[in-house]
């Protein structure tokens, strides 16, 4: 009977011919347990699988010992007898000879896999609790036209009944003849907690850098109060609202611009069909202590499975931003519209 469960049989027979192998041949090493209570056994393992080892002591005794109870094993090389080694052609005494291999021993240490098997496991079970998304798209071309473009996006949401935990990040970059015509990355985070019935309060971080508007650094800070109208797995319609604090560093003039908001937010998700659904996100970003001055941003896309499991997508999509102060010689409004692949889990 294996002690291996089908997923890991050959994962835990690798590691296995590994422990067994080193081991072997029995006159040249011998197997130490060490155990975190401080005991030390001798014998020899058998097999490593279901987060346990099968010990053989050396009184024949077959111990299961949990891998979190242990500390390490240690593989100890054994010496022939004495009389079997010659005496030195230049020495006399055949016991300095013997002392002085002894001397140069080290014993072999052979970590276990169990802090391995711990930190995968966290990761793969962490992993899986969050949506990830990755959106990629790009235009090539070259002759007459010479025109580069790389949209990039990653996504990651973790949802439960009541929490949402969003991480973004992503960006464009494109040139056209040789001139810059996109150099724009960005970087977001939403946390929203249930409040009483739909009601929410939520913190958010939006930071950007877009070098065609001389951005160097916008980063907006917020925290208020929330409302869910709909919040389903494939549906979804939410609003946010509450103060901000922006901090805008551009060049080429330099300016710094440190200003109180209120900002304002609507998130949504709707399909419009079995294989196809929009989503939009647009924020609002009117300054309290300068009624001219205004941030807008949006992002929108139309998305189509591809596939049966809805892993697959194509994602036609539109980014606008508007600052009503921008820095001098820019414009005050953003347009792009990407064609991107995109791949989802869960």
């Amino acid at each position: 009977m294996s002690y291996f469960p089908r997923p890991w049989r050959g994962w835990g027979i690798v590691c296995l011919t590994i422990l067994t192998g080193l081991a072997a041949p029995a006159s040249l090493f011998a197997e130490k347990l060490l155990l975190l209570d401080g005991q030390e056994l001798t014998g020899e393992s058998l097999e490593l699988g279901e987060g346990r080892l099968l010990w053989k002591s050396t009184d024949g005794a077959l111990l299961t010992i949990p891998l979190n109870e242990i500390e390490r094993l240690n593989l100890v090389p054994t010496l022939p007898p004495p009389d079997l080694i010659p005496p030195s052609p230049t020495l006399s005494d055949p016991d300095q000879v013997l002392g002085d291999e002894r001397s140069d021993q080290q014993p072999l240490y052979v970590p276990l896999v169990t802090e391995i098997q711990q930190t995968y496991g966290t990761a793969t079970v962490t992993a899986a609790k969050w949506t990830q998304r990755l959106q990629l798209g790009g235009q090539f071309n070259d002759g007459n036209t010479q025109t580069d473009l790389i949209d990039l996006a990653v996504v990651f949401e973790q949802n439960t009944k009541e929490k949402m935990r969003q991480i973004d990040g992503g960006g464009q970059w494109g040139r056209s003849q040789s001139a810059q015509t996109a150099n724009r990355w960005w970087a977001n985070s939403n946390f929203d907690w249930p409040l009483h019935d739909k009601w929410i309060a939520f913190t958010t971080s939006k930071n950007e850098y877009n070098e065609p508007a001389n951005l160097d650094y916008r980063g907006t800070l917020s925290a208020g109060l929330g409302y869910r109208f709909v919040f389903e797995d494939k549906k979804r319609f939410i609003v946010r609202c509450g103060p901000a604090y922006t901090i805008e560093i551009f060049d080429n003039p330099y300016n710094l611009r440190q200003t109180p908001d209120m900002f304002g937010e609507v998130e949504m998700k709707w399909p419009l069909g079995a294989r196809t659904a929009v989503d939009i996100k647009t924020r609002v970003q009117p300054s309290i202590l300068d009624y001219e001055l205004v941030r807008i941003f949006s992002t929108s896309g139309f998305t189509m499975d591809l596939d049966e499991k809805d892993r697959w997508k194509l994602r036609l999509g539109m980014q606008y931003q508007y600052n009503s102060q921008p820095n001098p010689g820019r414009v005050p409004a953003d347009y792009m519209s990407t064609v991107s692949l995109v791949y989802q889990r869960k």
